[in-house]
């Protein structure tokens, strides 16, 4: 099943959903090197095809409106930054998902697969403990996201 029959099925359950806009590579390309990181193939795919936001209230962080430097809040850029900043998040981390400030979800660029993909870990930002396991890719991330919601 593919990422859209999954939105499809979120949708019929009722779930509303709200994207920013496909992404080109050069703007990822951009994030990229202002993290200072390589993202894997499936979440860079995730930003050519949505780029960011998802469920509303429980958006994926993406680059909004073409801007990959945009520092708000639901952009990989300004998560990230905040984050590293004010919870002293290890650099090789990037936040991909936060909706409580409290655990945030994030690409382990320091685990890189033979395929270019990066586990998805959970950082708990109060405890500033060792990042959990949460899914071996971002793909697979996406997939329990939406499939917890159909």
């Amino acid at each position: 099943m593919t990422f859209d029959d999954l939105i499809a099925r979120c949708e019929a359950a009722g779930h509303k959903f709200e994207f920013f806009g496909p992404q080109d590579d050069d703007k990822i390309d951009e994030l990229e090197a202002s993290l200072g990181v390589a993202l894997p193939p499936s979440f860079r795919a995730f930003l050519r095809r949505y780029g960011g936001g998802g469920i509303t209230g429980e958006w994926i962080s993406g680059i909004y409106k073409g801007q990959p430097l945009l520092r708000q809040a639901g952009t990989v850029y300004g998560d990230t930054l905040r984050f590293r900043e004010q919870c002293k998040l290890p650099p090789h981390l990037v936040v991909i998902y936060s909706q409580d400030d409290e655990v945030v979800w994030c690409l382990d660029t320091a685990k890189r697969r033979q395929d270019g993909e990066n586990p998805i870990v959970s950082f708990d930002v109060d405890a500033r403990s060792l990042p959990l396991p949460v899914a071996d890719s971002f793909g697979g991330f996406f997939t329990d996201y939406l499939e917890m919601h159909s």
